[in-house]
């Protein structure tokens, strides 16, 4: 197969003619039709000595490699690369991973020994970023011998990544079929997910219907009376009878897969303001028991009290609401935060001023509501104060 003036290499692919480590070897002699012959043209002798046949091995082939991400957070942690024959990390040179339109280089003492011929490197830190959720894309595998080094073992590596949620957002508010939510199927069933209630610390499941999914983004209508609370999570469920499984095929079972916070995105905000009595007497004018349970202790027997409620589930947490009152001329009578109570906001007022009696007459109300510290509502309305007497 190759020569030069002291040496020869022969390429042996048959089994059966492959000579083994301590078996004999000489040449033939030229008596025998031998062809090797020195510089002078002389042929082996008929009693040239044989040696002893040593074996040394060559720079294997890769039968497989295959990524995957062994603790399912997400990222890509490992690389396993199968060979022909038993390897060992010492009888590699280097070895380069091409990933993400990089190439990155492998420090040998990083690699492991895992089986007969298997070798494991960990990637996760080098090759891929902890930061980053990614669990498939294309990448390749190259290595060199230390013996053999002008020989490339070049492989692609199989995406063996179960999938996991990057993640979450639930649009609250109430679901208006139209456009092309009409060709959405009509098949309701069990989501194949888990969610992690924030206020119990217990996990459930809940229904909805597949609206749409492009591989990697899906979208569902919850149908289910159990809806993801504020503050809940959300992962995987490791038992689910068909699992979730990306392109490769790769089934999500591990039951410590990634977990991300369900993000809540409210619809546009309706609000209603209702005022009890205007005008009204702050002597004789009671205030509604409704009003008064909302409003907690100190709220005032008689007057009148303003309402707001939304279209959608008050969130207490993303909710600021104040009401300011003024008199003819502009001056601040009273001011003082809504109550978030059964479902909505309530301001009451018993017609005093800085603790003095309201003269009768027409104040000017402006509540303010924020949602999340940005202001969605300014509203005003007037009040009408009549004393009888």
């Amino acid at each position: 197969a190759a020569q030069n003036d002291s040496m020869v290499s022969v390429d042996v692919s048959p089994a059966a003619q492959r000579p083994l480590a301590g078996d004999s070897l000489r040449l033939v002699p030229g008596s025998m039709g031998g062809i090797i012959a020195d510089m002078a043209r002389n042929r082996p002798h008929d009693l040239n000595k044989p040696v002893l046949l040593g074996s040394r091995a060559g720079p294997s082939s890769i039968t497989s490699a295959w990524y995957i991400d062994g603790n399912a957070d997400g990222v890509i942690d490992t690389v396993k690369i199968a060979f022909k024959r038993v390897v060992l990390p010492a009888e590699l040179s280097s070895a380069v991973i091409q990933w993400d339109l990089r190439y990155y280089t492998i420090p040998i003492a990083s690699i492991v020994s895992s089986g007969a011929s298997l070798l494991t490197i960990p990637v996760a830190g080098t090759v891929t970023d902890p930061g980053r959720v990614v669990t498939g894309g294309a990448m390749d595998i190259t290595v060199k011998f230390t013996q053999f080094p002008d020989i490339i073992r070049t492989a692609p590596v199989a995406d063996s990544a179960a999938p996991v949620i990057d993640s979450a957002t639930l649009f609250r508010g109430t679901y208006s079929q139209t456009g092309a939510s009409r060709n959405r199927s009509p098949a309701v069933s069990g989501l194949p997910y888990l969610v992690l209630s924030r206020a119990g610390m217990t996990e459930y499941t809940f229904q909805g219907v597949m609206e749409r999914n492009d591989g990697i983004k899906y979208r569902y209508v919850v149908t289910s009376t159990v809806t993801p609370g504020i503050g809940d999570s959300i992962r995987i469920d490791p038992l689910a009878a068909a699992g979730v499984s990306d392109a490769g095929l790769n089934v999500q079972r591990n039951a410590l897969n990634r977990r991300v916070l369900l993000k809540s995105i409210w619809p546009l905000s309706e609000w209603t303001i209702t005022i009890t009595f205007n005008p009204f007497d702050p002597d004789t004018t009671k205030l509604p028991a409704d009003f008064r349970t909302a409003l907690g202790a100190g709220a005032p027997a008689y007057g009148t009290g303003i309402s707001a409620r939304m279209n959608s589930p008050i969130d207490p947490a993303a909710i600021n609401a104040t009401v300011t009152l003024y008199d003819a001329v502009g001056n601040i009578i009273a001011q003082k935060p809504m109550t978030n109570a059964n479902g909505g906001l309530y301001f009451g007022w018993d017609g005093t001023r800085n603790g003095r009696r309201a003269g009768s007459g027409t104040y000017l109300a402006i509540i303010r509501i924020k949602e999340n510290g940005k202001q969605v509502l300014s509203k005003r309305v007037a009040l009408g104060v009549r004393r009888e007497r």
